[in-house]
């Protein structure tokens, strides 16, 4: 697969490529997987390195011309980026008769996923590029935690408890992203956009369609929270219901 996607690439004039590698999980965690259904193609794929975010937009291209893209398969996590260790454009596609995910970065973007923090850290790091890097680090986990609870303690543990969630990426109509831990509702939603305004809110569509406050919400929805003049007797059925 390695060779084959190489040369196409080469065969395109792309022979800048920093590396091309088979990328494949360990044999137990695969083995897990497999038992729970996970398709043969999601436990192995060719990572493709390259210098350049506009060169990872064209190998996908390459891609995509020279072998059947697979209907539903392609993220996007450069453009909307959900965390800066992992900026990745990821695709799958069809090569001898043999579904094959590929994942495109740049060498930046590699060194990030695989070192972790520890490949931003230096020592002559200046302030504003510690303000930075921490705002890039904690998104809006700060102002979501602030509108809850303005307590030191409380805040170091909201926040870490947070920290360590599996993230969701999910829009406004305006199509603004906000980052939320797996498993939040349209309510939590709500309130991390606007708390005054989740009170009063009425009801909610979610990808155009109308659902519940307790809706859990799934990875790229997009959600309109209409709202009315006072406190709604939804929020306040909602609110006894997280009380017990």
């Amino acid at each position: 697969m390695v060779d084959i996607i190489k040369e196409k690439l080469e065969n395109n004039g792309y022979s800048f490529v920093a590396k091309i590698d088979w990328d494949r999980m360990p044999l137990y965690t695969a083995y897990s997987l497999l038992q729970e259904g996970y398709a043969l193609s999601d436990l192995f794929g060719v990572k493709v390195v390259t210098d350049s975010t506009i060169h990872c937009y064209s190998i996908l291209g390459i891609l995509h011309n020279s072998f059947k893209p697979i209907e539903g398969q392609f993220e996007d996590n450069i453009a909307i980026e959900k965390s800066i260790f992992s900026r990745y454009l990821q695709t799958k596609v069809i090569i001898n008769g043999m579904e094959v995910k590929v994942t495109i970065q740049t060498e930046a973007d590699w060194a990030s996923s695989e070192k972790g923090v520890f490949h931003l850290l230096r020592d002559d790091l200046s302030q504003e590029e510690i303000r930075n890097l921490s705002s890039a680090l904690l998104r809006n986990s700060i102002n979501a935690v602030k509108s809850i609870s303005n307590n030191p303690i409380e805040f170091y543990d909201l926040a870490s408890f947070e920290l360590f969630q599996r993230e969701i990426a999910v829009f406004t109509p305006k199509m603004d992203i906000f980052l939320l831990p797996e498993g939040s509702t349209v309510l939590d939603f709500a309130f991390i956009v606007n708390p005054s305004s989740a009170k009063r809110m009425s009801f909610a569509k979610v990808n155009g369609k109308y659902k519940p406050m307790n809706t859990v919400l799934k990875d790229m929805d997009v959600i309109e929270v209409i709202t009315a003049n006072k406190e709604t007797l939804g929020f306040q059925l909602a609110k006894l219901c997280l009380y017990f």
